[in-house]
Protein backbone atom coordinates (compact mmCIF):
# COMPACT_ATOMS: atom_id res chain seq x y z
CA UNK A 1 0.00 0.00 0.00
CA UNK A 2 0.85 3.76 -1.35
CA UNK A 3 -0.42 6.54 0.73
CA UNK A 4 -1.33 9.57 -1.22
CA UNK A 5 -2.99 12.79 -0.22
CA UNK A 6 -6.17 14.43 -1.75
CA UNK A 7 -5.91 17.58 -3.55
CA UNK A 8 -7.02 19.65 -0.95
CA UNK A 9 -5.00 17.90 1.75
CA UNK A 10 -8.06 16.94 3.68
CA UNK A 11 -7.60 12.72 3.73
CA UNK A 12 -5.61 10.31 2.45
CA UNK A 13 -5.73 8.17 0.00
CA UNK A 14 -4.54 4.03 -0.45
CA UNK A 15 -3.97 3.28 -3.60
CA UNK A 16 -2.45 -0.23 -4.20
CA UNK A 17 1.24 0.06 -5.70
CA UNK A 18 1.46 -2.02 -9.16
CA UNK A 19 4.89 -2.81 -10.80
CA UNK A 20 4.86 -3.04 -14.62
CA UNK A 21 6.97 -5.51 -16.35
CA UNK A 22 8.59 -5.17 -19.71
CA UNK A 23 9.25 -8.24 -21.68
CA UNK A 24 12.46 -8.66 -22.94
CA UNK A 25 12.86 -8.99 -26.89
CA UNK A 26 16.00 -7.60 -28.70
CA UNK A 27 16.12 -4.11 -29.11
CA UNK A 28 18.27 -2.05 -30.22
CA UNK A 29 20.77 -0.80 -28.18
CA UNK A 30 20.07 3.37 -27.16
CA UNK A 31 23.80 5.45 -27.92
CA UNK A 32 23.03 7.84 -25.29
CA UNK A 33 25.53 7.23 -22.46
CA UNK A 34 24.44 9.71 -20.03
CA UNK A 35 22.33 13.07 -19.80
CA UNK A 36 25.24 15.20 -19.12
CA UNK A 37 26.71 14.22 -22.58
CA UNK A 38 23.52 14.47 -24.44
CA UNK A 39 23.17 18.09 -23.49
CA UNK A 40 26.70 18.32 -23.99
CA UNK A 41 26.48 17.57 -27.40
CA UNK A 42 22.71 19.55 -28.06
CA UNK A 43 24.90 22.66 -26.24
CA UNK A 44 27.68 22.36 -28.72
CA UNK A 45 25.80 22.17 -32.22
CA UNK A 46 23.33 24.66 -30.88
CA UNK A 47 25.84 26.78 -29.91
CA UNK A 48 25.38 30.86 -29.90
CA UNK A 49 27.52 31.32 -32.80
CA UNK A 50 24.81 29.31 -34.90
CA UNK A 51 22.91 31.46 -36.50
CA UNK A 52 19.49 29.53 -38.10
CA UNK A 53 19.17 32.57 -40.00
CA UNK A 54 21.70 31.93 -42.31
CA UNK A 55 21.90 29.30 -45.31
CA UNK A 56 24.89 26.72 -44.47
CA UNK A 57 27.75 27.69 -46.83
CA UNK A 58 29.85 24.60 -48.90
CA UNK A 59 32.97 24.66 -47.59
CA UNK A 60 34.34 25.18 -51.08
CA UNK A 61 31.35 27.37 -51.92
CA UNK A 62 28.74 27.23 -54.74
CA UNK A 63 25.17 26.86 -54.05
CA UNK A 64 23.43 24.46 -51.30
CA UNK A 65 22.35 20.97 -52.51
CA UNK A 66 18.96 19.62 -50.97
CA UNK A 67 17.36 16.42 -52.36
CA UNK A 68 13.50 16.32 -52.58
CA UNK A 69 11.92 13.28 -52.29
CA UNK A 70 8.23 12.46 -51.63
CA UNK A 71 5.90 9.81 -49.87
CA UNK A 72 2.48 9.34 -51.25
CA UNK A 73 0.09 8.19 -48.98
CA UNK A 74 -3.41 9.26 -49.41
CA UNK A 75 -5.42 10.45 -52.19
CA UNK A 76 -8.30 12.37 -50.50
CA UNK A 77 -10.44 14.01 -53.01
CA UNK A 78 -10.06 15.15 -56.92
CA UNK A 79 -12.33 17.61 -57.68
CA UNK A 80 -12.52 17.61 -61.59
CA UNK A 81 -14.76 20.62 -61.88
CA UNK A 82 -12.84 23.53 -59.90
CA UNK A 83 -9.46 21.37 -60.57
CA UNK A 84 -8.31 20.98 -57.47
CA UNK A 85 -6.35 17.63 -56.42
CA UNK A 86 -6.12 17.16 -52.20
CA UNK A 87 -3.60 14.71 -51.31
CA UNK A 88 -1.59 13.72 -48.32
CA UNK A 89 2.37 13.14 -49.00
CA UNK A 90 5.32 13.01 -46.63
CA UNK A 91 7.75 15.49 -48.43
CA UNK A 92 10.92 14.27 -47.52
CA UNK A 93 14.05 16.77 -47.42
CA UNK A 94 17.64 16.39 -46.69
CA UNK A 95 20.92 18.61 -47.27
CA UNK A 96 24.41 19.27 -45.58
CA UNK A 97 25.35 21.34 -42.52
CA UNK A 98 28.96 21.71 -41.86
CA UNK A 99 27.84 23.92 -38.54
CA UNK A 100 25.90 20.37 -36.78
CA UNK A 101 29.17 17.89 -37.62
CA UNK A 102 29.96 15.91 -34.64
CA UNK A 103 31.90 12.41 -33.56
CA UNK A 104 29.89 10.30 -32.47
CA UNK A 105 32.69 8.12 -31.74
CA UNK A 106 33.78 10.93 -28.99
CA UNK A 107 30.29 11.71 -27.52
CA UNK A 108 28.89 8.40 -27.58
CA UNK A 109 31.75 5.75 -28.19
CA UNK A 110 31.01 2.34 -29.08
CA UNK A 111 27.18 2.59 -29.05
CA UNK A 112 26.24 4.39 -31.38
CA UNK A 113 25.75 2.63 -34.85
CA UNK A 114 25.96 5.05 -37.65
CA UNK A 115 23.40 3.71 -40.56
CA UNK A 116 20.42 3.75 -38.26
CA UNK A 117 21.35 6.44 -35.02
CA UNK A 118 20.17 9.67 -35.35
CA UNK A 119 19.49 12.86 -32.69
CA UNK A 120 16.04 14.24 -32.90
CA UNK A 121 15.93 18.42 -33.20
CA UNK A 122 13.48 20.62 -33.07
CA UNK A 123 13.49 21.87 -36.86
CA UNK A 124 12.70 25.67 -35.56
CA UNK A 125 16.35 25.65 -34.09
CA UNK A 126 18.23 25.01 -37.08
CA UNK A 127 18.09 26.67 -40.87
CA UNK A 128 15.81 24.45 -42.95
CA UNK A 129 15.31 25.69 -46.98
CA UNK A 130 12.10 27.26 -48.12
CA UNK A 131 11.48 24.27 -50.32
CA UNK A 132 7.58 24.41 -50.72
CA UNK A 133 4.71 22.86 -53.08
CA UNK A 134 4.24 25.83 -55.92
CA UNK A 135 1.18 24.96 -57.20
CA UNK A 136 -0.15 24.34 -53.92
CA UNK A 137 -3.32 26.36 -53.39
CA UNK A 138 -4.19 27.77 -49.91
CA UNK A 139 -0.73 28.12 -48.54
CA UNK A 140 -1.31 26.09 -45.76
CA UNK A 141 2.24 24.59 -46.06
CA UNK A 142 3.66 27.88 -45.22
CA UNK A 143 2.52 27.19 -41.30
CA UNK A 144 5.35 25.71 -39.63
CA UNK A 145 3.90 21.90 -38.89
CA UNK A 146 6.73 21.75 -36.15
CA UNK A 147 7.89 18.33 -37.65
CA UNK A 148 11.26 17.49 -36.12
CA UNK A 149 14.21 16.90 -38.52
CA UNK A 150 17.31 14.22 -37.96
CA UNK A 151 20.88 14.97 -37.48
CA UNK A 152 23.54 12.43 -38.35
CA UNK A 153 26.91 11.77 -37.55
CA UNK A 154 30.39 12.44 -39.85
CA UNK A 155 30.61 8.96 -40.95
CA UNK A 156 26.76 9.07 -42.38
CA UNK A 157 27.85 12.48 -43.58
CA UNK A 158 30.73 11.17 -45.61
CA UNK A 159 28.94 7.83 -47.33
CA UNK A 160 25.89 10.18 -47.87
CA UNK A 161 27.08 13.67 -48.87
CA UNK A 162 24.02 15.02 -46.28
CA UNK A 163 23.86 14.99 -42.32
CA UNK A 164 20.37 16.67 -41.75
CA UNK A 165 17.06 14.17 -42.79
CA UNK A 166 13.75 16.27 -42.72
CA UNK A 167 10.37 14.46 -43.60
CA UNK A 168 7.06 16.87 -43.38
CA UNK A 169 3.93 15.37 -43.29
CA UNK A 170 1.72 17.76 -45.03
CA UNK A 171 -2.28 17.80 -46.71
CA UNK A 172 -1.81 19.63 -49.95
CA UNK A 173 -4.20 20.92 -52.08
CA UNK A 174 -3.10 21.74 -55.43
CA UNK A 175 -3.93 22.77 -59.17
CA UNK A 176 -5.19 20.43 -61.42
CA UNK A 177 -7.14 21.01 -64.83
CA UNK A 178 -9.21 17.99 -65.88
CA UNK A 179 -9.55 16.64 -69.03
CA UNK A 180 -13.53 15.64 -69.05
CA UNK A 181 -13.58 14.76 -72.70
CA UNK A 182 -13.29 10.90 -71.91
CA UNK A 183 -15.78 11.40 -69.15
CA UNK A 184 -16.52 8.48 -67.97
CA UNK A 185 -13.44 6.14 -69.09
CA UNK A 186 -11.27 9.56 -68.80
CA UNK A 187 -7.86 9.51 -67.37
CA UNK A 188 -6.08 12.73 -65.52
CA UNK A 189 -2.63 14.10 -65.85
CA UNK A 190 -1.29 16.26 -62.63
CA UNK A 191 1.93 17.42 -61.88
CA UNK A 192 3.13 18.89 -58.07
CA UNK A 193 5.87 21.17 -58.61
CA UNK A 194 8.55 21.44 -55.63
CA UNK A 195 10.95 24.40 -55.51
CA UNK A 196 12.46 27.35 -53.43
CA UNK A 197 9.47 29.85 -53.58
CA UNK A 198 12.88 32.88 -53.07
CA UNK A 199 15.87 31.18 -53.43
CA UNK A 200 17.16 30.74 -56.87
CA UNK A 201 19.86 27.95 -58.06
CA UNK A 202 22.38 30.31 -57.74
CA UNK A 203 21.85 29.48 -53.87
CA UNK A 204 20.23 26.23 -53.73
CA UNK A 205 20.02 23.29 -56.15
CA UNK A 206 17.29 20.87 -55.99
CA UNK A 207 18.10 16.60 -56.81
CA UNK A 208 15.12 14.45 -56.90
CA UNK A 209 15.23 11.45 -54.46
CA UNK A 210 13.57 8.09 -54.44
CA UNK A 211 9.95 8.24 -54.05
CA UNK A 212 7.55 6.02 -52.36
CA UNK A 213 3.62 5.31 -52.51
CA UNK A 214 1.49 3.07 -50.42
CA UNK A 215 -0.28 0.38 -51.56
CA UNK A 216 -3.52 1.45 -53.71
CA UNK A 217 -3.59 5.07 -53.63
CA UNK A 218 -7.22 5.82 -54.89
CA UNK A 219 -10.73 7.42 -54.03
CA UNK A 220 -14.19 6.04 -54.61
CA UNK A 221 -14.01 7.45 -58.08
CA UNK A 222 -10.04 7.60 -59.47
CA UNK A 223 -7.30 5.36 -58.90
CA UNK A 224 -3.57 6.35 -59.15
CA UNK A 225 -1.88 4.13 -61.78
CA UNK A 226 1.27 5.90 -62.12
CA UNK A 227 3.61 8.63 -61.09
CA UNK A 228 7.04 9.97 -62.90
CA UNK A 229 9.60 12.61 -61.79
CA UNK A 230 11.56 15.12 -63.61
CA UNK A 231 14.30 17.92 -62.56
CA UNK A 232 13.17 21.05 -64.63
CA UNK A 233 15.16 24.55 -64.40
CA UNK A 234 12.58 27.42 -64.83
CA UNK A 235 12.05 31.11 -64.92
CA UNK A 236 11.23 33.38 -62.19
CA UNK A 237 7.84 35.53 -62.83
CA UNK A 238 9.23 38.86 -61.18
CA UNK A 239 13.19 38.48 -61.63
CA UNK A 240 15.66 37.24 -64.23
CA UNK A 241 16.71 34.65 -61.80
CA UNK A 242 15.96 30.56 -62.96
CA UNK A 243 15.11 28.07 -60.22
CA UNK A 244 15.14 24.51 -60.01
CA UNK A 245 11.82 22.47 -59.70
CA UNK A 246 11.34 18.71 -58.73
CA UNK A 247 7.92 17.82 -61.14
CA UNK A 248 6.30 14.80 -60.33
CA UNK A 249 3.81 13.83 -62.88
CA UNK A 250 0.59 11.48 -61.56
CA UNK A 251 -1.46 9.70 -63.72
CA UNK A 252 -4.97 9.17 -62.56
CA UNK A 253 -7.74 6.63 -63.86
CA UNK A 254 -11.45 6.62 -62.72
CA UNK A 255 -13.04 3.68 -61.79
CA UNK A 256 -15.76 3.75 -64.85
CA UNK A 257 -17.74 0.73 -63.48
CA UNK A 258 -20.22 2.90 -61.53
CA UNK A 259 -21.59 4.84 -64.33
CA UNK A 260 -21.52 1.67 -66.93
CA UNK A 261 -23.72 -0.59 -64.90
CA UNK A 262 -26.15 2.42 -63.90
CA UNK A 263 -26.29 4.67 -66.70
CA UNK A 264 -24.68 3.74 -70.15
CA UNK A 265 -26.05 -0.14 -70.31
CA UNK A 266 -29.60 0.59 -69.54
CA UNK A 267 -29.83 3.33 -71.94
CA UNK A 268 -28.19 1.36 -74.48
CA UNK A 269 -30.58 -1.85 -73.27
CA UNK A 270 -33.31 0.56 -74.25
CA UNK A 271 -32.13 1.84 -77.30
CA UNK A 272 -31.79 -2.07 -78.61
CA UNK A 273 -35.29 -2.91 -77.57
CA UNK A 274 -37.08 0.54 -79.36
CA UNK A 275 -34.60 -1.12 -82.31
CA UNK A 276 -36.58 -4.50 -81.99
CA UNK A 277 -39.89 -2.89 -82.00
CA UNK A 278 -39.40 -3.00 -85.85
CA UNK A 279 -39.78 -6.65 -86.00
CA UNK A 280 -43.58 -6.10 -84.92
CA UNK A 281 -45.86 -6.78 -87.84
CA UNK A 282 -47.77 -3.85 -89.91
CA UNK A 283 -50.76 -5.53 -88.54
CA UNK A 284 -49.55 -4.02 -84.83
CA UNK A 285 -47.96 -0.68 -86.15
CA UNK A 286 -49.88 0.55 -83.38
CA UNK A 287 -48.65 -1.33 -80.52
CA UNK A 288 -45.46 -0.85 -82.08
CA UNK A 289 -45.57 3.05 -82.55
CA UNK A 290 -46.57 3.02 -78.62
CA UNK A 291 -43.82 0.70 -77.66
CA UNK A 292 -41.32 2.70 -79.50
CA UNK A 293 -42.39 6.44 -78.21
CA UNK A 294 -42.27 4.32 -74.66
CA UNK A 295 -38.24 3.71 -75.27
CA UNK A 296 -37.83 7.18 -76.23
CA UNK A 297 -39.04 8.36 -72.78
CA UNK A 298 -37.13 5.88 -70.81
CA UNK A 299 -34.17 7.30 -72.81
CA UNK A 300 -35.07 10.51 -71.88
CA UNK A 301 -35.42 9.56 -68.37
CA UNK A 302 -32.51 7.89 -67.89
CA UNK A 303 -31.15 11.20 -69.67
CA UNK A 304 -32.75 13.24 -66.93
CA UNK A 305 -31.82 11.26 -63.91
CA UNK A 306 -27.80 11.19 -65.28
CA UNK A 307 -27.86 14.83 -65.25
CA UNK A 308 -26.85 15.48 -61.67
CA UNK A 309 -23.48 12.77 -62.13
CA UNK A 310 -22.61 14.58 -65.30
CA UNK A 311 -19.60 17.13 -64.44
CA UNK A 312 -21.34 20.80 -65.61
CA UNK A 313 -18.63 21.43 -68.16
CA UNK A 314 -19.21 23.44 -71.23
CA UNK A 315 -17.83 21.19 -73.76
CA UNK A 316 -19.61 18.10 -74.81
CA UNK A 317 -17.90 15.10 -73.29
CA UNK A 318 -18.26 11.16 -74.22
CA UNK A 319 -21.11 10.28 -72.09
CA UNK A 320 -23.18 13.60 -74.08
CA UNK A 321 -22.38 12.00 -77.39
CA UNK A 322 -23.37 8.58 -76.52
CA UNK A 323 -26.96 9.67 -75.05
CA UNK A 324 -27.30 11.17 -78.49
CA UNK A 325 -26.76 8.62 -80.33
CA UNK A 326 -28.81 6.21 -78.40
CA UNK A 327 -31.77 9.10 -78.95
CA UNK A 328 -31.47 9.20 -82.22
CA UNK A 329 -31.35 5.53 -83.15
CA UNK A 330 -34.58 5.43 -80.63
CA UNK A 331 -36.51 7.98 -82.40
CA UNK A 332 -35.50 6.87 -85.40
CA UNK A 333 -36.90 3.08 -85.10
CA UNK A 334 -39.98 5.15 -84.12
CA UNK A 335 -40.15 7.34 -87.35
CA UNK A 336 -39.06 4.08 -89.58
CA UNK A 337 -42.54 2.07 -88.22
CA UNK A 338 -44.67 5.14 -88.78
CA UNK A 339 -42.99 5.83 -92.20
CA UNK A 340 -43.65 2.08 -92.97
CA UNK A 341 -47.61 2.61 -92.30
CA UNK A 342 -48.13 6.04 -93.94
CA UNK A 343 -46.69 4.35 -96.95
CA UNK A 344 -48.81 1.10 -96.74
CA UNK A 345 -52.01 3.58 -96.55
CA UNK A 346 -51.29 6.25 -99.45
CA UNK A 347 -50.46 3.56 -102.13
CA UNK A 348 -48.18 6.50 -103.19
CA UNK A 349 -46.16 4.68 -105.65
CA UNK A 350 -47.62 1.67 -107.64
CA UNK A 351 -43.93 1.13 -109.63
CA UNK A 352 -41.84 1.32 -106.70
CA UNK A 353 -40.98 -0.98 -103.62
CA UNK A 354 -43.75 -2.71 -102.10
CA UNK A 355 -44.21 -2.30 -98.10
CA UNK A 356 -42.82 -5.13 -96.90
CA UNK A 357 -39.37 -4.51 -98.65
CA UNK A 358 -39.19 -1.24 -97.36
CA UNK A 359 -39.72 -2.19 -93.90
CA UNK A 360 -37.07 -4.76 -94.27
CA UNK A 361 -34.43 -2.69 -95.62
CA UNK A 362 -35.87 0.30 -92.95
CA UNK A 363 -34.47 -2.54 -90.69
CA UNK A 364 -31.21 -3.47 -91.92
CA UNK A 365 -30.46 0.69 -92.48
CA UNK A 366 -31.02 0.91 -88.57
CA UNK A 367 -29.58 -1.86 -87.10
CA UNK A 368 -26.42 -1.23 -89.61
CA UNK A 369 -26.30 2.16 -88.07
CA UNK A 370 -26.47 1.49 -84.34
CA UNK A 371 -23.91 -1.20 -85.30
CA UNK A 372 -21.94 1.59 -86.30
CA UNK A 373 -22.58 3.70 -83.96
CA UNK A 374 -22.18 1.50 -81.13
CA UNK A 375 -18.84 0.05 -82.05
CA UNK A 376 -17.45 3.62 -82.63
CA UNK A 377 -18.35 5.03 -79.49
CA UNK A 378 -16.66 2.49 -77.48
CA UNK A 379 -13.82 2.00 -80.02
CA UNK A 380 -12.90 5.44 -79.36
CA UNK A 381 -12.87 4.93 -75.82
CA UNK A 382 -10.03 2.04 -76.55
CA UNK A 383 -8.50 3.56 -78.91
CA UNK A 384 -8.43 6.78 -76.34
CA UNK A 385 -7.02 4.60 -73.66
CA UNK A 386 -4.07 2.75 -76.16
CA UNK A 387 -3.00 6.55 -76.75
CA UNK A 388 -2.55 7.39 -73.13
CA UNK A 389 -0.79 4.14 -72.69
CA UNK A 390 -3.55 2.43 -70.65
CA UNK A 391 -5.27 -1.03 -71.50
CA UNK A 392 -8.86 -1.33 -71.63
CA UNK A 393 -9.57 -4.55 -69.67
CA UNK A 394 -8.85 -2.33 -66.59
CA UNK A 395 -11.96 0.09 -67.09
CA UNK A 396 -14.57 -1.82 -66.21
CA UNK A 397 -15.11 -4.96 -64.00
CA UNK A 398 -17.02 -8.45 -64.41
CA UNK A 399 -20.34 -7.15 -64.39
CA UNK A 400 -20.30 -4.85 -66.57
CA UNK A 401 -18.36 -7.01 -68.88
CA UNK A 402 -21.34 -9.55 -68.56
CA UNK A 403 -23.66 -7.28 -69.77
CA UNK A 404 -21.56 -5.12 -72.65
CA UNK A 405 -21.76 -8.65 -73.83
CA UNK A 406 -24.96 -9.49 -73.55
CA UNK A 407 -25.91 -6.11 -75.62
CA UNK A 408 -23.57 -6.86 -78.21
CA UNK A 409 -25.36 -10.16 -78.74
CA UNK A 410 -28.60 -8.71 -78.61
CA UNK A 411 -27.05 -6.16 -81.54
CA UNK A 412 -25.72 -9.32 -83.45
CA UNK A 413 -29.12 -10.91 -83.09
CA UNK A 414 -30.89 -8.21 -84.66
CA UNK A 415 -28.38 -7.80 -87.13
CA UNK A 416 -29.18 -11.33 -88.31
CA UNK A 417 -33.20 -10.90 -87.85
CA UNK A 418 -32.38 -8.16 -90.28
CA UNK A 419 -30.67 -9.85 -93.46
CA UNK A 420 -32.28 -12.72 -93.24
CA UNK A 421 -36.22 -11.22 -93.14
Amino acid sequence: QVAWTSVDGSKPINVTAVSFHFPSFDAPISPFVSQEKLEALYDDLLRSSYNKNMPPVPRSGGAINVGVGVNFVKLKSFDVVSGTLTLVVHLRLCWRDDRLQFNSQKAFRSSWNSPADRIVLNSNLVWNPDVVFLNEVDGRQFRHDGAPLLLTDNSFLEKTGVNVLWQRPLEIETKCRADLSMFPFDSQSCELRIGSWATSRQYLQLEPQQLYTENNIHTQEFNMTDVEVKKAIVQGNVSLEYFDQVVFSLQFQRFAHYHVIHFILPMLTVTMMAIGTMWMGRDHVGPRVNAGMKMVLAVLTVSFITARQRPPVGVDIWLDKFQTHCFLLTVVSVAEGMMVDFIGDTKWCAYCLSVSVLDRLGRVIVVSAAWVVVEWDFSSVSWELEQRGRQADGVTEESSDLLISFVQGVLYLLAAFAASS
